[in-house]
C-alpha cells in the first residue's frame, strides 16, 4: 500500500483525494501514524477543498490517530469543514457528497462516518446530538 500511496500521478492520471485520505487512514490504523502524517498534513494544505466530507472524515481519523489533538490548526481547519458542510433539519443533521464511481459511500454512511469522527475527535461538539437524533 505504501508503494500505491506515494506512486507518481500527473494531470492526466491524477489521484483520488479522497481514495488516499481513506489509505491513509488506514495506514495509521496500522501503527504508521506517526510516518504517514506528514502525506495527511499535505492533503489539508493543497488537496482541502476538494475532499468530500467522508475524505476528511477519514484524514480527521488518521490524524487523530497519529496522535493530534482537535487544537491542531490542519484538524481544525477540517473540523470547520464539517461544520459548515452540515445540512440541519427538522430531523437532525446529516452530511451529502457528490456520488463517486467506485466507492459504497452513501450519504447515510458518510453521516455515520462523519458523526463517529466528531465523537472520536470533539465528543462536545454540539452537532453530535442534532446528528444522532437524525
Amino acid at each position: 500500500m505504501s508503494g500505491y500511496l506515494n506512486r507518481v500521478t500527473d494531470v492526466a492520471n491524477p489521484a483520488d483525494v479522497n481514495q488516499k485520505a481513506y489509505l491513509l487512514y488506514a495506514m495509521a490504523m496500522a501503527g504508521q501514524g506517526d510516518f504517514y502524517l506528514p502525506q495527511m498534513r499535505a492533503m489539508v494544505e493543497q488537496y482541502r477543498a476538494k475532499l468530500a466530507n467522508f475524505g476528511r472524515a477519514y484524514l480527521l481519523l488518521g490524524m487523530a490517530e497519529a496522535g493530534q489533538s482537535k487544537q491542531d490548526s490542519h484538524m481544525s481547519q477540517l473540523l470547520n469543514d464539517l461544520a459548515t458542510k452540515v445540512i440541519p433539519s427538522a430531523n437532525g443533521n446529516h452530511w451529502e457528497d457528490d456520488k463517486y464511481p467506485g466507492t459504497t459511500h452513501t450519504d447515510t454512511r458518510t453521516t455515520a462516518l462523519v458523526l463517529d469522527t466528531l465523537v472520536r475527535v470533539d465528543p462536545s461538539q454540539p452537532l453530535i446530538e442534532e446528528t444522532v437524533r437524525g
